[in-house]
């Protein structure tokens, strides 16, 4: 080389084709490969740990969530940013919730179930090997409703065939939260003036009974709701049909709907629902052998 690098001795010798800067000595890289795990939510004492980057079949207590039920175990490589995470944040229906559809249940919340309403979304979103809590319940036990606590949570990406529904009304795409509900009171008598129980439970008298549900976003009727809630909807109902002289008819109502554009609740935000004025023309009482 014509001249040495500055960092050389100025009395180096310049050996025709023979580099004078020192040969670094190879050496392993520095940084390590991130291994990225997830803790079993809630998962009591089994604390799973799965390590993402191997770990590519279910495995666990939970396993049929994703063999059975048919969860999606992983998101397609770049579609994370499509499922609806923001429900998940609420935790009341006061504010800005109202106009929202569901909250997110947490444990030890107390809520009211109600199986004509889960019925309804069952109906519209079908799943393998799902058995309805009510048919386990005792025999003889026509509850409309039921006071539960909830006990246990996981949640799940959504169901694989809904996820990719073709159809937009079939589409799915928000986190799913799989509920364990303990019940702690049934409806007391309907001996009253109204096609529905007073909202006061009395304890469950026999054992303690235990049932899991599947909460998602959809446009389908609220099935879990928080108990402060509950009764104090109902008892605003009967006080608005005694003050119209016990009729229901004509009473004014606000019904919360999506937006047009909200293509039934498919975007990964949380979106406002509009609010519209319409007045009560009828209550369409259904018996529990319906269903």
């Amino acid at each position: 080389p014509a001249s040495a690098p500055a960092s050389a001795p100025a009395s180096a010798p310049a050996s025709a084709g023979v580099s004078l800067e020192q040969r670094q000595t190879a050496r392993a890289s520095s940084r390590q490969t991130a291994q990225q795990t997830y803790h079993e939510l809630n998962s009591d004492d089994e604390h799973l740990n799965e390590m993402m980057s191997t770990h590519t079949i279910p495995s666990g207590n939970f396993k049929e969530d994703w063999l059975t039920s048919e969860h999606l175990f992983k998101m397609p490589r770049g579609e994370g940013s499509n499922v609806s995470r923001d429900w998940l944040s609420r935790i009341n229906y006061q504010g800005a919730c109202i106009e929202r559809k569901l909250y997110c249940p947490q444990v030890g919340d107390s809520v009211v179930y109600i199986p004509r309403a889960h019925y309804d979304t069952l109906q519209k979103y079908p799943f393998p090997s799902y058995s309805m809590p009510w048919k386990s319940w005792p025999e003889l036990s026509s509850w409309p409703v039921v006071w539960c606590k909830v006990t246990h949570i996981r949640y799940r990406f959504p169901y694989k065939s809904y996820y990719k529904a073709r159809r937009q009304d079939e589409k799915l795409q928000g986190v799913a939260a799989i509920l364990t509900l303990r019940i702690y009171g049934t409806p007391l008598s309907n001996n009253r003036n109204f096609p529905w129980p007073a909202p006061n439970f009395i304890p469950l008298s026999s054992d303690w009974i235990e049932f899991e549900v599947t909460v998602f976003e959809c446009n389908e009727d609220d099935f879990i709701i928080p108990e402060y809630l509950y009764s104090w909807r109902i008892k605003e109902l009967e006080r608005a049909i005694d003050a119209n002289f016990g009729n229901a008819n004509g009473i004014s109502v606000t019904v919360h709907c999506p937006p047009d554009n909200d293509n039934n609740c498919h975007s990964a935000g949380d979106t406002n629902r509009s609010g519209y004025t319409g007045c009560l023309v009828r209550i369409n009482e259904r018996s529990e052998a319906e269903h």
